[in-house]
């Protein structure tokens, strides 16, 4: 009996190992160089149905193939398996190729606008001086018409008696006589706002430490039976 309890002792050990004890089509992962007897790398390669029929039975078309001649096996190179189905809270995994719908996974990550925190920038303003001049009131040397401004009467102008008619049309340029002891000025001005810019768009790596070993599967080991 206790011959028996190592017995089985000792297969559930090697099963945890590559080992051709296991089922056909179980995955194991080694650090040889190599896949052992009765393993074929996980590669993603095809096989043809006549010489591995039994794996076939298992796996099907369900990683490539044709289905009639062929067939495909997983590929792990570079990809880490995950169990197939839908968790809660998660996206479903369907077993099999990698479809746009079930493919996981990225090596890289660019955020968008919509996934950058709420952030600022630096804005810098440059003001820029405009132009300037004085400012001068004239009067013209042409008899007044109006006691009071009007929209034509709207300029000082020689008083004309009796009614001190101080206001005229706007006269000839030749006239125009600037008032004394008025002065003033004026001057604008402008300048732009520079925002700054921060940030290059390229992606960030997002592949947690890893060391790579071999993937094989199981080719010629004991057909599983179905529940």
């Amino acid at each position: 009996m206790a011959a028996t309890g190592l017995s089985l002792f000792s297969i559930s050990q090697v099963a945890q190992a590559c080992s051709n004890e296991d089922f056909t089509g179980s995955v194991c992962f080694t650090a040889a160089t190599y896949c052992p007897n009765g393993f074929l790398e996980a590669n993603g390669q095809l096989l043809q149905v006549n010489e591995y029929q039994a794996l076939y039975s298992v796996v099907g078309v369900q990683y490539g193939g044709d289905g009639r001649t062929n067939f495909g096996i997983p590929d792990l190179r570079g990809r880490s398996p995950v169990g197939q189905g839908q968790g809660p809270g998660l996206q479903n995994v369907p077993q099999g190729l990698p479809q746009a719908s079930s493919l996981r996974g990225a090596e890289t990550a660019t955020l968008t606008v919509a996934q950058m925190p709420v952030h600022s920038h630096l804005a810098t303003f440059t003001p820029t001086a405009g132009s300037g001049g004085p400012v001068v009131v004239k009067a013209t040397t042409e008899a007044g018409q109006s006691a009071a401004p009007s929209a034509t009467n709207n300029q000082l102008a020689t008083p004309v008696t009796p009614a001190a008619k101080i206001y005229a049309p706007e006269g000839a340029a030749s006239t125009q006589v600037p008032l004394a002891g008025v002065s003033g000025g004026g001057s604008g001005g402008g300048g732009t706002v520079a925002v700054g810019n921060n940030g290059g768009s390229q992606p960030v790596k997002i592949i947690p430490p890893q060391t790579a070993l071999r993937a094989c599967i199981v080719a010629n080991g004991y057909y599983p039976p179905r529940p």
